[in-house]
């Protein structure tokens, strides 16, 4: 807390409007500034001594002992070193450095006195010097260097951002969640989707200066990265890695097709409710979202022919099996027991099973429960009525064995968070 009120007081006294940003490294970086500026103001006063002012700027070369020279080793490698971080951590701090470095870069200007140069130029400069064909004694201005170091931490951002949306899209499990409930890999990337729509500004102006080297430069890096991952809206992209790691996961259930269904609709739906309705939504586009809500009501639909399917032909209202109170031939009677029997056998056996299931959020789960009571419910008390009166049996308590307010009351233990 001392040093953050020292490094701000110092920076109100040199007109830096940078804030002391989220990770550590960030006071250092300012602090190396601070230390690089109060360096010239003395070098200025010795000079203007020595009559020597031409010189001034121009000897603060980056060598292994400079302040410089250690910020450039520790902006280069900070986030690659982060110890236990979560690849989302990593992901903003690299943005972080990034705008930091953005945004100090009128001050290492005024500090290195650049003369007015363009970026195009110190670039040059540095090439010209490199060039293996013509070695030069020109001397290079420090802020040539500040300009590399600059665009090596960009580019370094770039594929780690590259290599966050790769593992999403590739990330793999042994088995699936027993209970269908939220994915950690959904909820990161949702965080993530967050936060770095909280850096837009400054993914987009990352975006756009790897845009202009690619115009300019056909260096290794720009190899690397040149090809579609780097024409795309950064959220959309993210959206879409996860949602087909997603489709994939769900495969893992197998058999269990209720089971899949239920993992969908649960991250899918928090997906929407977490960015649905929000300025996160046109950025990671509206298609994209108006298609998941699609998705979600179409799982829906598919959740209920999959678990009652097997019983709706015990609920038909139409069968002639009701029509006849008593007298009942024996093979009317066998298939009246068989149509109780059927439901009640499907219903515990779904019952078992869904009350193992989990739909965290409360508004998706009422849904469900309510729309499983709408869709059998109403017409299993129907048919309780309907043959309460039929003398198919002299142990009616075999078969009638799910009231149907107890049957209600079971439906709602449906999907319990656990």
């Amino acid at each position: 807390m001392a040093l953050n009120a020292k490094l701000n007081t110092g920076l109100e006294r040199l007109q830096l409007s940078v804030e002391i940003l989220h990770h550590p490294v960030i006071p250092f970086v300012v602090l190396g500034l601070m230390f690089m500026q109060m360096e010239r103001h003395l070098c200025e006063k010795v000079l203007r001594k020595s009559n020597n002012k031409s010189a001034v700027g121009y000897n603060v070369k980056p060598t292994g002992s400079s302040q410089f020279d250690a910020i450039v080793t520790v902006c280069a490698n900070i986030a690659n070193n982060s110890g236990n971080m979560t690849a989302t951590n990593v992901v903003l701090i690299k943005l972080d450095l990034v705008r930091t470095w953005h945004l100090l870069t009128p001050a290492f200007e005024e500090a290195f006195n650049t003369n007015g140069k363009k970026w195009e130029e110190l670039d040059e400069l540095l090439n010209e010097n490199n060039s293996k064909k013509k070695k030069t004694n020109r001397r290079i201005p420090p802020m040539v260097y500040v300009r590399q170091l600059r665009k090596r931490i960009d580019m370094d951002t770039l594929k780690t951002i590259d290599a966050r949306i790769q593992k999403i899209a590739d990330h793999r499990e042994n088995k699936p969640r027993p209970d269908g409930g939220y994915h950690p890999l959904t909820i990161e990337t949702v965080e993530l989707i967050t936060n770095v729509y909280a850096f837009r500004n400054t993914v987009e102006e990352l975006y756009q200066n790897f845009n202009n080297e690619l115009e300019r430069h056909d260096d290794s890096d720009a190899a690397y990265l040149e090809g579609p991952l780097y024409k795309y809206e950064v959220l959309s992209e993210i959206m879409k890695a996860l949602q087909g790691n997603l489709q994939e996961k769900s495969k893992q259930y197998g058999n269990s097709k209720v089971l899949r269904l239920v993992f969908l609709m649960n991250n899918y739906h928090y997906i929407v409710k977490c960015i649905g309705d929000t300025p996160l939504e046109e950025a990671c586009g509206k298609t994209e979202m108006d298609s998941l809500r699609k998705d979600i009501a179409d799982l829906k639909k598919k959740y209920l022919k999959e678990s009652w399917g097997k019983i709706d032909s015990c609920l038909d209202e139409h069968d002639q099996l009701s029509k006849k109170t008593t007298n009942l031939k024996r093979g009317e009677r066998d298939a009246v027991k068989k149509k109780f029997k059927s439901f009640n056998d499907e219903f515990v056996a779904q019952h078992s099973l869904q009350t193992k299931y989990s739909v965290p959020d409360s508004s998706l789960r009422a849904d469900l429960q309510e729309r499983n009571k709408k869709y059998f419910g109403v017409r299993y008390t129907e048919m309780w009525r309907r043959y309460e009166n039929v003398d198919f049996t002299n142990n009616k308590s075999k078969y009638f064995i799910y009231p149907p307010k107890q049957l209600e009351a079971m439906l709602d233990q449906f999907f319990e968070p656990n």
